[in-house]
């Protein structure tokens, strides 16, 4: 493998070819090895490039949390309810 441009081009057509990584390499002449490690280094670069993004958060008046609680507790067993009920009592 030479430049990072085909190493990369050769990952998302292992990705995309439904082979193990071993078969991949067979039949593009790569050792299999030396793939491996570029595959991970590939996956830490994919990782660190990710977006992190926040999740949206909407707070709950006392009296719609009491109403969900009781629309929950027709449903949700009891054990669970009160574990529902000791979070919602600390917002």
């Amino acid at each position: 493998m030479t430049s990072p441009e085909q190493q990369e081009q050769h990952v998302k057509a292992w990705q995309g070819s439904g082979l193990t990584q071993v078969a991949y390499c067979r039949e593009h002449g790569l050792n299999s090895k030396i793939f491996g490690n570029l595959l991970r280094a590939y996956r830490v670069v994919q990782k660190h490039n990710q977006r992190t993004s926040l999740i949206p958060v909407t707070y709950a008046s006392a009296t719609s949390i009491t109403s969900m609680k009781r629309s929950l507790s027709s449903f949700v067993p009891s054990y669970l309810m009160k574990t529902i009920s000791m979070l919602c009592w600390k917002l």
